[in-house]
């Protein structure tokens, strides 16, 4: 499993997606949305935890964003080695 690298004093902030991650890997430190309950609402509590969670996790999802829309993983650099000025990568 993916959350057996993760150390124990990192967090690992997930979407409600996830459901059932905290069964397979117990000794990560797991932070993930509540969902709703079928025909019942959340708590003022809950869903203000939920808030907090969202605002900690648009960050990330904003960097996967630009990482698709530039094709950042996806595309080849052509260019010749030789005029290639390879500072801009660091």
């Amino acid at each position: 499993m993916i959350t057996s690298a993760i150390p124990k004093d990192v967090a690992c902030v997930l979407d409600s997606g996830f459901e059932g991650i905290e069964k397979t890997s117990k000794k990560t430190n797991i932070i993930k949305p509540k969902k709703k309950p079928k025909k019942r609402e959340l708590t003022a509590k809950q869903k203000a935890k939920n808030r907090r969670i969202s605002k900690k996790r648009i960050f990330v999802e904003n960097a996967f964003a630009g990482i698709k829309r530039f094709r950042i993983t996806s595309d080849v650099i052509r260019s010749f080695r030789k005029t290639l000025n390879i500072s801009f990568l660091f």
